[in-house]
């Protein structure tokens, strides 16, 4: 029987060696986008989606959160625990794979969990932004994501009601809402600093949700000034 690598889609610890990745830009245009298993099954990949969130009005599904609300990091671990008792998947070779808020969730977790060998996230955040789904209580702000029950930190929503008003673009509030809250920008990045293993991102200048192509560019900025900065400090670091 052969073991197949894994790919684990999210539809949606720390690197020991920060300096040791590549990052690699690349523009390209894209018409369509197949379906992530449809491309990865024909090449021998065990695919394996994770459903962190089910909307309420796509119906109800048995232990999965109905909102984006503090989901844990911890989800994954436990997807790779149950193919770890798969005959036909190696989970010493895992990569995730996300879109939009997905990839989001696939680049925070990558920079957490020191067992995925490889992540591509595309259309993403380099930044961790405020949840959504359920009525935040008076003072709170959502949080997409947790960490061992601690929530991270996350960018609100300037006004997100403005476009269901139809006064304001998806792209626009979130502009806007990185103007508004500076502080909270430097506290909610996401460090990809710490992903040790390949990663390729995929941004689009002409995104409607968010500024995906500004947003991929300082994620590649912050890996760049990283590779700067231990190049300096530390001349003789390993490299692969």
């Amino acid at each position: 029987m052969e073991i197949s690598p894994v790919r684990l889609w999210c539809g949606v610890g720390h690197a020991p060696r920060p300096w040791s990745w590549r990052c690699t830009a690349v523009r390209v245009v894209i018409r369509s986008l197949p379906s992530p298993w449809r491309v990865a099954s024909p090449r021998g990949y065990a695919a394996f989606a994770v459903s962190y969130v089910q909307y309420p009005w796509n119906g109800a599904l048995s232990g999965v959160p109905t909102a984006i609300d503090s989901i844990p990091v911890e989800t994954l671990e436990r997807a790779r625990a149950w193919l770890g008792q798969q005959p036909v998947a190696d989970t010493s070779r895992i990569a995730l794979w996300g879109v939009s808020k997905g990839a989001e969730f696939a680049l925070v977790a990558s920079a957490r969990c020191d067992w995925v060998r490889a992540t591509m996230a595309c259309v993403p955040s380099d930044v961790m932004w405020a949840g959504y789904g359920r009525d935040p209580l008076p003072g709170e702000t959502l949080t997409s994501w947790s960490d061992s029950g601690r929530r991270l930190p996350a960018i609100p929503y300037d006004r997100y009601d403005d476009v269901f008003a139809g006064k304001a673009t998806p792209r626009e509030v979130h502009d806007r809402s990185r103007v508004a809250s500076p502080a909270l920008v430097r506290a909610a990045r996401i460090p990809v600093e710490q992903i040790a293993s390949p990663v390729l991102l995929l941004g689009a200048e002409r995104d409607n949700v968010w500024s995906s192509g500004e947003m991929t560019r300082a994620a590649a900025d912050a890996w760049q000034r990283t590779l700067a900065f231990l190049a300096a400090h530390f001349p003789a670091a390993p490299r692969r």
